[in-house]
């Protein structure tokens, strides 16, 4: 996630000491998430060096130094999920979901063989949703590789101003291609599996499903809107991503990419 510009100052996070491993992050995800940290009033520290002031601690999956850790010290355990819907809502949120909690080590069984991309994200909202994709092990794609893709995740399926879901429709003709919206993404990290994704084919109703996701798609929509987001992302490059448990970019397949 992109956290680098300034935020409001908020007291969400007022008393809270929030610690990681160093060895467990790229100095841009420290970065970006003592950011938004900060600007909630907490604190954050090392593990090697804070961790006995430390009320959280801040793990991407299970297989990190810093869950076995956490774990041993009955800390509560969190992921940058969790950072950012908190700030999101000016409170610290319980960590009962699924969600808000480190991922197992491993992908999602058949993750791999599913290339994904998405559609209306703007910003630093944007590059949250891939990185929670990259997470799951799936094959995440900035720009949309147009014979190969077989998942595209969409803000608005009622968009027509977006290209990759015309062109996700027209080759719908062809194969099967699933133009889906976000909440298959946070329901599928929650079972950890891949759900149909039959469900998932019209925007989400909020009366049917108040959940995480429809909180995520309204305020992802009102970012698409906003014309001061200055941190936006264009659909036509293919620019390195973060993937799960690993500081390395995704390999992109050389092609013709739609935006």
């Amino acid at each position: 996630m992109d956290m680098t510009q300034p935020w409001e100052p908020k007291s969400c996070f007022e008393g809270l000491v929030l610690a990681a491993s160093e060895e467990d992050w790229s100095t841009h995800e420290q970065f970006s998430c003592q950011s938004i940290l900060e600007a909630g009033g907490g604190k954050a520290v090392t593990l090697k060096y804070g961790k006995a002031a430390c009320t959280h601690v801040l793990v991407k999956h299970k297989g990190q130094s810093s869950y076995d850790w956490g774990l041993k010290a009955l800390k509560p355990l969190v992921n940058p999920l969790w950072l950012w819907d908190s700030y999101e809502a000016a409170e610290v949120l319980p960590l009962q979901d699924p969600v808000y909690q480190p991922f197992p080590a491993d992908p999602v069984p058949g993750a791999s063989d599913i290339q994904i991309t998405v559609t209306g994200f703007m910003g630093h909202l944007r590059l949250h949703m891939m990185d929670l994709m990259g997470h799951m092990g799936l094959d995440v794609k900035k720009a949309m590789p147009p014979s190969t893709i077989t998942h595209v995740v969409a803000s608005d399926l009622q968009d027509r101003a977006s290209r990759k879901l015309e062109h996700a429709r027209r080759v719908q003709k062809e194969r099967r291609v699933c133009v889906i919206n976000c909440l298959w993404v946070f329901n599928s990290l929650r079972s950890w599996r891949l759900l149909p994704e039959g469900d998932y084919v019209d925007n989400p109703d909020p009366a049917y499903d108040p959940s995480h996701g429809v909180r995520i798609c309204d305020s992802l929509l009102g970012s698409a809107a906003n014309p001061h987001d200055m941190h936006r992302n264009s659909e036509n490059k293919d620019d390195p991503l973060p993937v799960r448990g690993m500081h390395i970019s995704i390999l992109f397949m050389v092609c013709i990419c739609i935006a």
